[in-house]
């Protein structure tokens, strides 16, 4: 049991912002939020936000003059830039309620001078790009813009630390006891139950606010709902943020400003969902909506989304569109390949020197069980441990020793440190050419929301994950590769095995992680996925290897509910032996390249990235290099 002046539950924008402002009146504060952090399972994750003073509400105008003010104090805090102040359009015809609200509202506020109405003329002559309906008009707020939701969101935690707040994550709270003018918060996850009390409770946990305000007997009219969000290809766009709201209809759009080359469109329209059942919301009428606006409103614009994400109402960097997001990864030493069984003990070595440079545990021991039947991968890894030149902490059971010590089994026959160390990071940039000049110098371009960026260096190391084969092909350097897209789904479970496994038979591979993300959750993925281009995943059919799965989970864990109530999905990059290329380029010794990592290259990241920075400063790393030449195939 831990003791706090005060308990704050839930580590989204709100609840972290009131555990900052208890910390700065000198309270003990301890931040509980349900997920591992960062994560995409709430209301405040994503790469951006509208903002802006101009609210229909009059009071809602007066809190954001602070909010304003606070989030400035954030940026020269943290040294970044959160807020890009292009302006925000709000149009559409007299039945749109939010339009003549806000028009109310500014004509009574003190920013009139950094607002303008605009009839239908107006709009169409500063707006050519869009089509109006005839009685449109409008509304521009210069000041308002967008707020990098995920970025800002981070810094708001760490501001919060920094001020003495203790943040634990993957806390799911199950009890609330109020007795003696103290609150007692029970909780934690299936394997780690822990108790915290204070004298006071402050409870932010958005979608999830019904479950718990149950718990307090002090139910709420609330509806959570998930509300999909979209990104386009374009050629002509609105130079700034717009609203449109008319007829019961309420679009909202942001110009290119996340992923780059796409603009972010949206319906503020959700369905009513649990928060746990997300996943298992049909959105297509809310799509076909947006596809319809966008068709009759915005003629620059691809009709077909390129991109689908999803955010809760009451998964830039961190990104979930790569090979290197979601909640963990199973790390380990046992490998059938010998030169990887090598490389993991100094990878171990350099991810505990990660956690005591940032304080914080990244790997949790648990041990992990590699089990199948007549499987050669299996047979393989016990032999190259079995002969390995560093020994590890190993057991190797037979049939019936595995079937007494697992019986729950049916058995078949940081960036932070970086920057520490002083890497600059510009993300929201797309590849788009590099020029070799020399030895010494090699110039990149590259294309992102502030138009073209060029960067010159006197070496270049190249690591785009599923889009190598396209990054690869621009400078002569074809790759046999392709793109897989990985379902990763989580299963409810009364109870499972305390290990991640891995099961091979030959033919299909899975594995497995228990309950350590979502709480009460476990998490079993097949290691083989779909073909797929990495800028169309999201038109990518999984069906038949979530039914694989399904049909695994279903013969093998009979504790476990094979209807899986979260779906999230990985891309790999898989190179045909499964073993990736660390090479340099066969003409220019100052480009390397390090793609093609098969689902193996997260745990492996410290040495591959030592050996990738060693050989574009032409160091010798001490590794045989060979299984990962690029002329191998």
């Amino acid at each position: 049991m831990s003791f706090f002046d005060y308990i704050v539950v839930g580590a989204g924008i709100n609840g972290t912002w009131a555990a900052a402002h208890l910390a700065k009146r000198e309270h003990s504060v301890v931040l509980l939020e349900k997920f591992p952090l960062p994560h995409s399972r709430g209301s405040s994750h994503g790469a951006s936000r509208i903002i802006r003073k101009v609210y229909p509400q009059p009071f809602f105008n007066d809190m954001m003059g602070p909010a304003y003010q606070q989030w400035h104090e954030l940026e020269q805090e943290c040294g970044e830039k959160f807020i890009t102040s292009n302006g925000l359009l709000v149009f559409g015809t007299e039945t749109g309620d939010t339009l003549k609200g806000m028009i109310g509202t500014f004509e009574r506020s003190n920013n009139r001078d950094k607002c303008q109405v605009m009839g239908n003329d107006s709009l169409q002559r500063s707006y050519p790009m869009a089509n109006f309906e005839p009685s449109a008009f409008g509304i521009l707020d210069e000041e308002a813009g967008s707020i990098k939701a995920d970025k800002s969101l981070k810094a708001s935690i760490d501001h919060a630390k920094r001020h003495g707040v203790q943040v634990v994550d993957n806390y799911s709270v199950d009890g609330i006891i109020s007795h003696s003018g103290l609150v007692r918060v029970q909780g934690g996850s299936m394997n780690n139950r822990k108790e915290f009390v204070g004298r006071g409770l402050v409870i932010c946990p958005g979608p999830w606010a019904m479950d718990l305000l149950k718990i307090l007997k002090f139910p709420l009219p609330l509806e959570a709902q998930r509300v999909p969000v979209y990104y386009f290809k374009y050629k002509d766009f609105l130079p700034c943020v717009f609203i449109y709201d008319s007829n019961g209809d309420y679009f909202y759009g942001i110009p290119e400003n996340e992923y780059p080359g796409l603009l972010k469109l949206g319906s503020h329209e959700g369905i009513p969902t649990l928060a746990d059942s997300r996943d298992q919301v049909d959105c297509s009428a809310i799509k076909k909506k947006v596809i319809e606006f966008i068709k009759r409103t915005f003629p620059g614009v691809d009709p077909k989304p390129a991109v689908e994400e999803v955010c809760m109402y009451t998964f830039p960097l961190p990104h979930s569109r790569g090979s290197s997001h979601g909640q963990s990864r199973i790390i380990r030493k046992a490998y059938r390949q010998p030169f990887f069984n090598e490389m993991m003990h100094s990878a171990y070595q350099q991810w505990h020197d990660l956690e005591e440079k940032v304080g914080m545990e990244l790997m949790v021991p648990m041990g992990l069980l590699c089990f199948g039947d007549n499987s050669e991968y299996i047979t393989s890894t016990i032999q190259t441990l079995k002969n390995a030149k560093r020994s590890s902490k190993v057991e190797f059971y037979d049939k019936l020793e595995l079937e007494a010590a697992f019986p729950d089994i049916n058995f078949l026959g940081d960036k932070r440190a970086a920057v520490q160390l002083g890497v600059t990071i510009k993300d929201s940039i797309e590849f788009t050419n590099l020029e070799w000049v020399g030895d010494n110098l090699v110039r990149i371009e590259g294309k992102g929301p502030g138009g073209i960026s060029r960067f010159e260096a006197k070496g270049v190391v190249l690591c785009a994950g599923p889009w190598s084969m396209k990054v690869l092909e621009k400078i002569g350097m074809p790759v046999k590769m392709k793109a897989w897209k990985i379902p990763v789904t989580y299963f409810p479970c009364a109870q499972f095995m305390s290990k991640t496994f891995v099961y091979d038979n030959g033919v299909d591979h899975f594995y497995g992680v228990p309950d350590l993300e979502y709480p009460g959750l476990v998490k079993i993925c097949r290691h083989i996925g779909d073909d797929t281009d990495p800028d169309e995943r999201d038109h990518c059919d999984s069906t038949l290897t979530k039914a694989k799965v399904i049909d695994f989970v279903t013969r093998t864990f009979p504790t476990v509910d094979p209807r899986p109530v979260i779906e999230e999905s990985c891309l790999y990059t898989m190179s045909p032996d499964d073993v990736p290329v660390l090479d340099r380029h066969p003409k220019f010794r100052n480009i390397v390249v390090g793609c093609g990592f098969s689902g193996t290259g997260f745990k492996l990241g410290p040495v591959t990235g030592e050996i990738l920075a060693l050989l574009v400063t032409d160091g010798n790393p001490i590794y045989d290099l060979r299984p990962f030449r690029y002329n191998r195939f």
